[in-house]
């Protein structure tokens, strides 16, 4: 029986192990992951570990710090001396499928019911969350929840056998959770939750536990973090309200040059019309609890999104009713957090912890009387039928990244990107930067450095831009002693461009370029992208 229950598991490992891979795969290099894809490649030459993003830069010289602390560099960057560029595609898809592992061992550690975990697993494989975090893009949020279940994992363990191995393991993961990304900081409630709630000891030895836990966690991260702070002057991220004026007042206190994102990220980015809908669009009760959500897709409207929600507060209920607050508390308190931060990608465990809650509950139809069982089947059946839907839409949907900007269809648009940063790096001097509204693709493509135009670019250039004043971006670009401007036609509308979260270009500022020939000349076009070099 043991073995059949194995072979169960390993098939479902292996399907979506196939399934994310070839996604991935099939999806270049692209966006906020060739920022980091180009960040390592220069570690891997230089052989040291860098402060800052080499090729992006901010205003004139300066170039982009790297605001995280850097584990996930210096571990990727391992990584790809080992089997190069392929890490870009294939490592946060294998930590994605690791997750499902992990959702498979916490909620047989929490249930003691084989069929509860392998459904909590698969919940977890098909959702849109984990999936999306893990093919669409190289980026390291998979990293930190992948880190954080395990040192969840850990912790239980230790409530039931009481073992110094296992609260070692559990201190070591999550210091290198929080060694990769500061959302990791947002998960430290779930600790002390699971001593106060699993282990069996005095309120006092609990306490101790905890101290303990966290105070030997941020000693073994603190060179970590120390090294960030003392690169970039901060321990969170440059502009989080009244943590930022602590940083502040510690970097003025020790000399430390504290970095910012500029008053163009200020002005057009956290202050801009688009970051006041997504606040207004998330403060409604059901766009709030998409995030909480496994089932849900682009579909919005659809059933299967609309009707996860009545079982899982049902269930949650139940568990609450059967001593398991900690999953319910911490979910609570996550969906909160939400309100003040609305970025799905930071929201990934609670998709975990719901597919563990909903998975979980199959232990209360395990009487053996024949109607139960029946509700058994029927209750399996629909969640291997939701999570069969949910993965081949998501998947799907991921497929057609190469194709797509911002929601718009552009068929080949990662290849004439691609294709263009390919040109650069054969046709310009090593020394070029290219001035765009979005770096990273054409910069990791080129190798050449960057300035982006948009909120990270400073706001003289941004604000250029939206003024069609072609003189200001020619004097601008003549800062540099070789610069071209790339332009993607898909980014150019008809309309007003300011408020626009990514650098939407004015048809008449790009016509005005196109039309001042003794400022700039196209060098290069594939009908997506031109690239006019300033003269």
């Amino acid at each position: 029986m043991n073995s059949l229950k194995n072979t169960v598991l390993l098939i479902l490992i292996f399907i979506f192990s196939a399934a994310y891979l070839f996604v991935s795969l099939k999806i270049p290099v692209d966006g906020d992951g060739a920022l980091h894809a180009g960040t390592i490649e220069v570690i891997k030459e230089k052989g040291r570990l860098i402060s800052f993003h080499p090729l992006t830069l901010t205003e004139g010289s300066s170039k982009l710090p790297i605001f995280y602390p850097k584990l996930f560099y210096t571990t990727m960057t391992a990584i790809s001396l080992l089997i190069g560029t392929t890490t870009y595609n294939a490592v946060v898809p294998i930590f994605g499928v690791l997750i499902g592992l992990f959702v498979f061992l916490i909620a047989r550690f929490l249930f003691k019911n084989f069929y509860s975990s392998i459904l909590s697993s698969l919940i977890a494989f098909s959702s849109y969350g984990l999936i999306t975090n893990s093919v669409d893009m190289f980026r390291m949020e998979t990293m930190v929840i992948l880190l954080v279940l395990a040192s969840i994992y850990c912790l239980l363990r230790y409530t039931e056998t009481k073992s110094k191995i296992w609260f070692s393991l559990s201190i070591i993961f999550f210091a290198a959770c929080l060694g990769t990304k500061q959302q990791a900081y947002i998960y430290a409630p779930i600790f002390p939750l699971l001593i106060f709630n699993r282990l069996e000891s005095s309120f006092i030895k609990k306490l101790i536990m905890t101290v303990l836990f966290f105070l030997f966690c941020f000693i073994l991260v603190a060179p970590i973090v120390l090294e960030e702070f003392l690169s970039t002057g901060t321990f969170f991220y440059p502009g989080v309200p009244l943590i930022g004026r602590i940083e502040k007042i510690i970097a003025d206190l020790f000399n430390v040059n504290l970095y910012s994102v500029g008053a163009g990220w200020v002005k057009y980015g956290v202050g801009s019309e688009r970051i006041a809908n997504l606040k207004e669009q998330f403060s409604q009760p059901y766009n709030h609890l998409l995030f909480l959500n496994p089932f849900y897709t682009e579909t919005k409207d659809s059933l299967l999104a609309s009707s996860f929600y009545i079982p899982l507060f049902l269930f949650g209920c139940l568990l609450l009713l059967k001593k398991y607050y900690s999953l319910v508390i911490f979910i609570i308190f996550q969906q909160v957090l939400l309100f003040i931060q609305p970025l799905e990608r930071y929201f990934l465990l609670n998709q975990i912890f719901a597919a563990l809650i909903i998975g979980g509950c199959l232990v209360f139809f395990e009487k053996k009387t024949h109607r139960n069982y029946l509700i058994k089947i029927l209750f399996i059946m629909v969640i291997v039928v939701f999570s069969v839907i949910s993965s081949v839409s998501v998947l799907s949907e991921s497929l057609k990244i190469p194709d797509y900007s911002q929601d718009k269809y552009v068929p080949g648009r990662i290849k004439a990107e691609e294709d263009a940063g390919q040109w650069l790096a054969n046709n310009t001097e090593l020394d070029s930067v290219i001035v765009t509204p979005r770096t990273h693709v054409f910069s990791y493509y080129s190798r050449r450095q960057a300035l982006w135009i948009n909120q990270l670019g400073g706001e003289e250039i941004y604000e250029a831009f939206l003024d069609n004043d072609v003189d200001s971006i020619h004097k601008i670009s003549r800062q540099y002693s070789h610069s071209y401007l790339v332009i993607p036609q898909y980014w150019i509308i008809d309309g007003q461009a300011e408020g626009k979260w990514i650098s939407y270009l004015e048809k008449q500022t790009v016509s005005s370029i196109g039309e001042r020939k003794e400022y700039f000349q196209k060098v290069y076009s594939n009908k997506l992208v031109d690239v006019y070099k300033t003269l």
